[in-house]
């Protein structure tokens, strides 16, 4: 969400919606902006990565794309983001079943 206001256009609508789709939970995050190229695309999950448009016009580190990736992948999910002519869509896909380890107390 951050980064969609972040990087949306002024005054534009930031769309959320929540869905399921086979066995899995999806969680989209739409905004109006200018498009990313699509060799930057496969990048902006990376830590430290700022887009080429980015770098100069807004403060950052660069991770927060990084740490939902990551929180995703730890829930068995993944996230995916796609450039369109008036702006970006992010998607985190998450299980919407887990199978929960019961480890029997170890008391010493």
């Amino acid at each position: 969400m951050s980064n969609a206001i972040k990087y949306g256009k002024s005054g534009t609508e930031i769309r959320v919606a929540c869905s399921s789709r086979e066995d899995n939970v999806i969680i989209s995050v739409q905004n109006q902006s200018e498009p990313i190229a699509d060799e930057e695309i496969p990048h902006l999950f990376d830590p430290y990565y700022r887009g080429k448009s980015a770098e100069n016009r807004k403060p950052g580190w660069g991770l927060g794309l990084a740490f939902v990736k990551r929180v995703a992948e730890k829930h068995g999910g993944s996230v995916m983001a796609e450039s369109g002519r008036t702006g970006m869509t992010f998607e985190i896909h998450l299980p919407a079943r887990t199978e929960i380890e019961v480890r029997p107390e170890v008391r010493a």
